[in-house]
């Protein structure tokens, strides 16, 4: 089965993941690369998430192209959501139930590296199979036995079952080449409003179908080693938005998952300035690199 959590009584009263749980949850995913926590966040914060996302962003929910909006499939956007208002909340960035797993996985001076959200609107086909990431160095021999070094957290701002349709995983995926890959099992799990999903960037994962008469949004969180830029995935929007004025009202102990993607520019945002060198290598800057990449 899919490696899964469910926090105790004791651990949510106390609002602390025990060093046990934290310790195997760290364990499962470096086994499978895939762990879902049951209870992680508390059903009326997501409730409250889905009701301000859809109130945001519902400009984005038809099939039409946007301009800052990634098309990740069949009837699917992929958004960066703003960091302010609800969505400015620790308990969702630094969850006290995922940073501990999260720093066993990553170390502790990682990164929020992208916050955002993929919509698939109803109709909408499965995904093609594949990873969040083509690996570090574009070799599998070497990137299949190299560590994490980013996870996606998916939270569901609605109850995943069969009908709306889930994200199918192949545990284990992300220790493998692309050939060896296809020999493995794969899983759907079903969450319940309050759960979330860890991917290592590299799962080979696709999203079901929506059979159901309205929209799938889900959050996610990536989080990296700090030297880790991704160069493949945005190419119309910036993986990080916040205001300078959130910016001051996140904690201080937790400005670090932030303060990398600060610019100083007057826009008010910190994301990846158009000027800045390009992270794959290409000695090109950020907006001529991804201007290529969207031709």
């Amino acid at each position: 089965m899919l490696p899964q959590i469910t926090l105790s009584d004791d651990e949510i009263t106390r609002d602390m993941l025990n060093p046990t749980t934290a310790l195997e949850g760290t364990r499962l995913f470096k086994d499978y690369g895939a762990l879902v926590i049951t209870n992680a966040f508390p059903p009326a914060l997501v409730h409250s998430m889905n009701l301000a996302f859809r109130e945001r962003y519902h400009e984005y929910f038809r099939e039409k192209d946007a301009l800052d909006a990634l098309p990740v499939g069949n009837r699917r956007k992929m958004i960066t959501v703003s960091v302010e208002g609800v969505f400015n909340n620790p308990r969702i960035y630094a969850n006290p139930f995922v940073t501990p797993i999260m720093s066993g996985i990553l170390g502790k001076s990682y990164i929020l590296n992208g916050y955002g959200s993929v919509v698939s609107l109803p109709g909408s086909k499965t995904q093609h199979k594949h990873s969040d990431y083509t690996g570090l160095f574009l070799d599998d021999a070497i990137d299949s036995k190299i560590p994490t070094f980013a996870v996606t957290v998916i939270i569901p701002l609605v109850a995943i079952d069969e009908t709306v349709g889930t994200t199918r995983v192949w545990p284990g995926s992300h220790k493998t080449t692309e050939k060896e890959s296809k020999a493995l099992q794969y899983f759907d799990p079903v969450m319940p409003l309050g759960a979330c999903l860890l991917m290592d960037y590299m799962l080979v994962h696709n999203g079901q179908a929506n059979h159901s008469d309205d929209i799938r949004p889900i959050m996610y969180n990536i989080y990296s080693k700090p030297w880790f830029r991704d160069d493949i995935n945005y190419v119309k929007q910036s993986p990080l938005i916040i205001p300078e004025s959130e910016y001051n009202r996140v904690p201080p102990g937790l400005q670090k998952l932030f303060a990398w993607s600060r610019t100083g520019s007057n826009s008010g945002h910190m994301e990846i300035a158009p000027e800045a060198p390009c992270m794959c290598g290409s000695g090109r800057k950020y907006s001529e690199c991804h201007g290529k990449l969207i031709q």
